[in-house]
């Protein structure tokens, strides 16, 4: 004689286990695209900052060379001083070569910090760029994953039919006994 619902059924597992597995590998690469995006603008920092510690490397020898040059500059206008018949001569001659020498430390200069700002916002555009390709792929997987959950829905609505029906047959069953 049956009675209600036999205790001993257990409902096999669908497809539930790999979309979970699925699920889980999704949220797993989201995390290392994450992190990818972080690794890449930790780069662009550091190459940021490398160029800045160039250009202050050049800047000091630049520097260290209109030293030099005005040290030379020092000695030739005592040299000059002894010689009084060419002071004048020369040191106009000075003065033209030292203007020219620091207009040309000048654009130096300035060719510096124009190549470092042209850097700066290549990198910048790179990591734009890397960070909406990101954000792509994200919002892909994220719809993908939205998708996926659905399916398990729909899939546990049908199992949740499907027992429902054997409960139903089972219910008719112990009713003609």
């Amino acid at each position: 004689m049956c009675k209600g619902i036999d205790k001993n059924i257990t409902l096999v597992p669908s497809a539930d286990l790999p979309i979970a597995v699925e699920l889980s590998d999704i949220q797993q690469q989201m995390i290392e695209l994450k992190t990818l995006v972080q690794v890449q603008s930790d780069v662009a920092t550091a190459a940021t900052a490398a160029m800045k510690l160039a250009m202050d490397a050049e800047i000091n020898l630049i520097r260290k060379q209109a030293d030099v040059s005005k040290a030379a500059m020092v000695a030739e206008i005592n040299l000059v001083r002894k010689q009084v018949d060419v002071e004048k001569a020369a040191t106009a001659a000075m003065k033209v070569t030292m203007e020219a020498e620091i207009n040309l430390v000048r654009k130096q200069v300035d060719v510096e910090k124009a190549a470092t700002a042209a850097m700066k916002v290549a990198i910048e555009a790179e990591i734009n760029l890397v960070r909406k390709q990101a954000d792509a792929t994200i919002k892909n997987l994220e719809v993908k994953i939205k998708d996926l959950e659905i399916q398990l829905a729909l899939m546990k609505m049908n199992q949740q039919m499907i027992y429902l029906k054997d409960q139903e047959k089972s219910n008719i069953i112990s009713e003609k006994f």
